[in-house]
């Protein structure tokens, strides 16, 4: 890719907040394209380093007291995070230089203009599917460019500027940033009671994704879980839309510019003779449906019918009854995009897994200890039925962080529910990521909630005090498990580490 890719004003591009990992992938697609891209960010971080190494100046502090407005001269365009306050000094001088300023979302959708972008939506599993579809795409032979929020760990970087007409990135239901984008085809991998600190309901939560459904390219394709039910009636009523476009020549709702995304005239796979919505999951009605699933230590594994027809089977790396379901999803926007079925199958049988998704941590003493970023209580039931298959005759034996204040507030019986399954859990306080506490929404309620369920479960507090818990409560044979979006992913190591150390005691 050459400068000559960039839209119009997009020569020289500064990132505030580059440091986050979508804005850094945002920063690294943008220098692969031929810009010139500066940034800032509040702290100094490992990626800013990496990103330096590109060649991006950084500066680092941007309070009253160090902000240099000359850090913007020759700037074209601002490119703002979404942690960035409305009252951030740099993004106060951008405005007052009449200078253009972009979301993160908008200046995504930007970079898609020209390609045929897939968009991965959905309250959980998008980083996996994203991540899936590209290895799945790369092993027949594509080389697409690709932007992730997460760390894909042994898959690789979180962001690559390809070769091929294919773009594969997340669509952030967070604050509606999904909107900005304009793609050829889109996942929904299912809708839960995700963000409601900011939509507050649930009909508002769906009123948003339906939004994003609306500005799928009506040539394109939409893949969806069946076995949602919320996310399901999305996706139909967003197929009744495209197809009423199709047939009226283009009524209201339709991307200004959606044929732009469509390299195929705007036809696309519904022209082309393939459904425009397509469904995959476990129920009998999937247009790809998963049966006789396999599930152990060494991976996962399904039968795949495919409207009807045994396409073959299905086999992963991870385990995991819910990665079948995000492997389905990339196997049906694969065959949506003309790719062939037996390379995406092979692809997705050497992918390696997305970090702090089931990723191992390692062994000692008997125990064996995995990380997982799970963090709703769909995705930590999930995660738990995944542990009690990979532990074979093991307990599973769970440490827990909440995330959000908020959330813990609105889901804490539903984790409660979610931990019960597992033999002994470990819940620990909230980490808040910059929420204020609120009075009863804390691990105390969380724990209380689990009581009903697991054999054991232990309330503790203290973050540092946890590894000699599990400790304490693991014995050889069990599968120990760490869950949440903070800081319980350093829990493991210290785990493996005692662990260690207890059995090289003598006797």
């Amino acid at each position: 890719m050459t400068a000559r890719d960039l839209p119009e004003g997009w020569r020289r591009v500064h990132l505030v907040g580059i440091g986050g990992i979508a804005m850094s992938g945002l920063a690294r697609l943008l220098v692969a394209r031929g810009a010139t891209v500066t940034g800032s960010d509040a702290v100094e971080s490992r990626r800013l380093a990496s990103l330096r190494a590109l060649g991006i100046p950084i500066t680092v502090g941007n309070g009253p007291d160090s902000f240099d407005a000359s850090r913007l001269d020759g700037v074209e365009l601002v490119v703002v995070a979404p942690a960035v306050p409305t009252d951030d000094p740099e993004l106060a001088e951008a405005r007052r230089r009449e200078l253009r300023v972009l979301t993160r979302s908008a200046a995504l959708a930007g970079l898609m203009a020209g390609h045929r972008g897939v968009a991965v939506a959905g309250s959980h599993g998008k980083t996996t599917v994203a991540m899936m579809l590209t290895a799945a795409l790369q092993a027949c032979g594509e080389d697409p460019t690709f932007a992730v929020g997460g760390d894909p760990g042994e898959a690789g970087s979180h962001t690559h500027a390809g070769s091929s007409e294919l773009m594969v990135v997340e669509a952030d239901e967070d604050v509606g940033a999904f909107w900005q984008l304009q793609p050829y085809g889109a996942v929904l991998t299912g809708v839960a009671a995700e963000h409601l600190d900011h939509y507050r309901t649930m009909p508002a939560l769906a009123a948003s994704f339906a939004t994003f459904l609306r500005r799928v390219d009506p040539g394109g394709f939409l893949v969806a879980c069946v076995d949602d039910t919320a996310g399901w009636a999305l996706a139909t009523a967003a197929a009744d839309h495209a197809d009423r476009w199709r047939r009226a020549g283009g009524p209201d709702g339709r991307p200004a510019d959606a044929a732009a995304h469509s390299t195929t005239g705007g036809q696309g796979t519904a022209g082309a003779g393939r459904p425009w919505l397509t469904g995959y999951g476990f129920g009998p009605s999937a247009d790809v449906r998963l049966v006789a699933e396999e599930i152990s230590i060494a991976g996962t594994s399904a039968e795949v019918v495919v409207h009807g027809v045994r396409l073959g089977r299905l086999s992963l790396r991870v385990p995991g009854r819910h990665h079948l379901l995000d492997a389905a999803a990339a196997l049906a926007a694969g065959i949506a995009l003309g790719a062939p079925p037996a390379g995406l199958l092979a692809g997705l049988a050497e992918f390696a897994g997305v970090r702090r998704r089931f990723q191992p941590l390692g062994s000692a003493g008997g125990v064996r200890v995995v990380d997982d970023y799970a963090n709703h209580p769909d995705r930590v039931a999930a995660a738990v039925e995944a542990a009690r298959a990979a532990a074979g005759g093991g307990r599973v034996v769970v440490a827990f962080q909440p995330h959000l204040y908020s959330r813990t507030a609105l889901l804490a019986d539903r984790f409660g529910a979610a931990l019960g399954s597992a033999d002994a859990v470990v819940v620990m306080d909230v980490y808040g990521a910059g929420e204020q506490p609120e009075p009863g929404a804390g691990g105390a309620r969380v724990a209380a909630a689990t009581r009903a369920g697991a054999a054991r479960v232990v309330y503790e507090p203290s973050w540092s005090a946890v590894p000699g818990v599990l400790m304490d409560l693991a014995r050889p044979g069990d599968l120990v498990m760490t869950l949440g979006a903070g800081d319980v992913t350093q829990v493991g190591p210290e785990l493996l580490r005692l662990l260690a150390e207890r059995s090289a005691l003598p006797g």
